[in-house]
C-alpha cells in the first residue's frame, strides 16, 4: 500500500503540502495519508454520484474490476443494496406489466394464404415401432458379467505390470 509522505516522483513532498496548508484532522494532527484508502474513498464517492449504475461508475476500469476492488466498500453496502432491489423492482414491474390487447388484434383472421407443403403434411396417426417390433432380450447371468469384468481387470494389471518392468 503507498503511503504518501514520501516524495513523490516529481520531487514534490506531500507533507510540505500538508504544513503550508495547515491540515489537520480531527483531533488537531497532521493526517498520514494512505494511496489505497484515497482512491477508495474518490470511487465510493464516484458510485454515489452515479447511483450504483456499474455501467457509468466503472471509468477506467472494466466492470468486473471497479466491482470486485471499488463497489464492496462496507459503507457503501446501503446504497449498493438499493440499487440492487431498485433494479429488481424494475424488472418485476417490466414482467408483471399488463398485456392489453384490443379486441380487433385479438379476434383478427390468420394471415391469408398460409403456405402449406401438402406433400410434407402428416395425415393419420404415427404407428408405434416399439410396441410392434421390440423383442424383450434378458440380461446375461450374473456370473458371466463378473468373469468378463474380472478378466478385463486382469488384462489391464498386466498392462500396468507390463509398464512398470
Amino acid at each position: 500500500m503507498g503511503v504518501l509522505n514520501n516524495e513523490s516522483q516529481h520531487g514534490y513532498r506531500l507533507v510540505d503540502f500538508i504544513e503550508r496548508n495547515a491540515i489537520l484532522d480531527d483531533d488537531g494532527h497532521k493526517p498520514r495519508l494512505i494511496l489505497a484508502r484515497l482512491r477508495k474513498t474518490h470511487k465510493a464517492e464516484w458510485y454515489r454520484r452515479t447511483n450504483g449504475q456499474m455501467e457509468q461508475f466503472a471509468v477506467g476500469h472494466t466492470a468486473e474490476v471497479a466491482a470486485n476492488h471499488y463497489a464492496d466498500i462496507p459503507a457503501l453496502r446501503p446504497l449498493h443494496e438499493q440499487a440492487v432491489a431498485d433494479g429488481f423492482r424494475d424488472a418485476l414491474d417490466a414482467a408483471l406489466a399488463p398485456r392489453i390487447i384490443l379486441p380487433e388484434a385479438e379476434a383478427r383472421p390468420p394471415a391469408p394464404d398460409p403456405l402449406i407443403y401438402k406433400e410434407k403434411t402428416n395425415t393419420g396417426t404415427d404407428a408405434p415401432f416399439t410396441r410392434h417390433f421390440y423383442v424383450f432380450e434378458p440380461p446375461r447371468p450374473l456370473e458371466e458379467i463378473d468373469a468378463d469384468l474380472k478378466a478385463c481387470t486382469d488384462r489391464i494389471k498386466a498392462m500396468i505390470e507390463g509398464l512398470s518392468a
